[in-house]
């Protein structure tokens, strides 16, 4: 009865290979277990031992691989490929190599490489093949892998909208994208083996491209690059560059670039600086403007409240001295009544004509400031609708007049709002001077309004506020809910003062 081999099959299988005792014991002992799968065939080419690695490789049994039984084991891709590179080297009695796959009944794939030497015997004559397979499914996975990343990064590469080249470090252009072709307008073998600085770079950039190629060949490390690339038509386009460095043992072997093209958005953003300093010089010429027009409507309503006061009131007041002479004079009761009445009517013209000098231009503005002047209206209004009036002054010496004179108008038309519409029973004011300019708040507690209501017939005095504003090149905010009174704030400019 045969021995049983430590691995598949048997001793006597292997003395057709003329090996001593000791040899046999040597051969099992070193291949039973081993690393890589061993076997041994006949002079037909039929395996008669395999060890314990094969057969995992393979997945079958001892009994399943021995003669041509391993055959079964093999892919369907790769079965007929081996048989017959197999069948060739058995009938030519040569050495065998190839690279294939096992597939398990479980489904396992595992690439190997597999090699067999052919053993002769006495008189040379063939005795079988002994052979390895070496299990070469992890070295497979990985150039899969890699591969598959390789496509995948020459398809990122080649898709991009980016320019990506690949620089030597001389400068030469070792690889360039689709993109490139399509911004610089050159093809791909125009670039390739040219140098950078002599193809895209513009003479006049020269020395700060260099300057920046050599500190990232040095092993600096790398920052963003903006820079001009010229095309192959002469044009210059604006281009921004991340780049990055490839090492070899240590050094710099070469330069990965990859570059936005940011012309238009550039030009885009020259054109914007440009419109707004046109923009800004356009508002400065406004608000220049606006001061010589609110210093100019200030002066004409200086002048009407003048005139009227030099001419009308005195008139009117001259009357009324007459009229008081002219009584002492008469006896006839009925005549001293049209005559009281006259000076009572001549009176209320004067009354009338002084409120109307002081909405025109109250002197006190001029004088005090605008918190005097806004206290003094806040007084007025208490006097005439009873409601609790405050101002908050944080003011310190008070803007010019001219920016005085326009929050004042504006700060006038919303108290007469709150007089007229808002039923309210307090009413307050804040001043307070902002980095941007003056700051004022009214707000009053009456009935409010709803915001984006049209305005009723004759009631433009929010209208009128926004115009004022916006005329001055400030902020308005308006505030209100029905029951919940309202709050106008804004904020107007800083107008030059005249005298600086």
């Amino acid at each position: 009865m045969e021995s049983p081999s430590p691995g598949g099959g048997s001793f006597a299988a292997l003395k057709q290979f003329g090996l001593a005792d000791s040899a046999e014991t040597l051969f099992f002992s070193l291949t039973a277990r081993g690393p890589v799968g061993v076997f041994a065939t006949d002079a037909d080419g039929g395996w008669v031992y395999a060890n314990d690695r094969l057969c995992e490789l393979t997945g079958l049994t001892v009994e399943q691989a021995l003669g041509l039984g391993w055959m079964e084991a093999l892919h369907p891709e790769d079965a007929d490929r081996v048989r017959e590179d197999w069948a060739t080297a058995a009938a030519a009695g040569g050495d065998f190599a190839g690279e294939y796959r096992f597939l398990g009944p479980d489904g396992t794939v595992r690439w190997v490489r597999g090699f067999a030497i052919v053993v002769r015997g006495t008189e040379d004559l063939l005795t079988g093949w002994i052979g390895v397979c070496v299990d070469d499914t992890e070295r497979r996975q990985s150039e899969e892998t890699l591969r598959a990343a390789k496509e995948r990064a020459e398809q990122l590469i080649e898709t991009s909208k980016a320019i990506v080249l690949s620089l030597d470090p001389d400068g030469m252009i070792l690889i360039a994208n689709k993109a490139a072709e399509e911004i610089t307008g050159y093809t791909r073998e125009e670039l390739q083996a040219r140098n950078w600085f002599d193809v895209l770079t513009p003479r006049d950039r020269y020395p700060d491209v260099w300057a920046e190629f050599e500190r990232l060949v040095s092993g600096a490390v790398p920052k963003r690059f903006e820079n001009p690339v010229l095309t192959k038509t002469g044009e210059e386009r604006i281009v921004v560059w991340e780049n990055s460095q490839v090492f070899d043992r240590g050094k710099v072997a070469g330069l990965v670039s990859v570059g936005i093209d940011i012309t238009e958005t550039a030009r885009a953003k020259r054109e914007a600086e440009r419109s707004l300093a046109l923009l800004e010089i356009a508002d400065e010429e406004r608000r220049h403007l606006l001061d010589r027009i609110v210093r100019a409507q200030e002066q004409e309503r200086r002048r009407i409240a003048a005139d009227i006061h030099d001419d009308s009131v005195q008139i009117l007041t001259a009357l009324a001295l007459r009229l008081d002479v002219l009584s002492g004079r008469v006896e006839d009761p009925d005549v001293l009544q049209q005559l009281s009445e006259i000076k009572d009517t001549a009176r209320a013209a004067i009354s009338n004509l002084r409120q109307l000098m002081f909405e025109l231009h109250p002197p006190i503005l001029d004088r005090e400031g605008l918190a005097a002047a806004l206290k003094l209206l806040l007084e007025q209004l208490r006097e005439e609708s009873g409601v609790e009036v405050r101002l908050d002054n944080r003011l310190g010496d008070g803007p010019v007049l001219e920016t005085s004179a326009a929050a004042y108008r504006i700060a006038q038309e919303a108290l007469v709002n709150v007089r007229k519409h808002a039923h309210a029973r307090r009413v307050g004011v804040e001043l307070a001077e902002r980095p941007a300019g003056l700051y004022v708040r009214v707000t009053d507690d009456g009935r409010g309004f709803t915001i984006g209501d049209p305005p009723a017939p004759g009631h433009l005095g929010l209208v009128t506020m926004r115009e004022r504003v916006e005329t001055a090149g400030g902020w308005i905010r308006i505030d209100s809910e029905p029951g919940r009174g309202a709050t106008v704030e804004f904020l107007l400019p800083r107008l030059q003062d005249p005298r600086s």
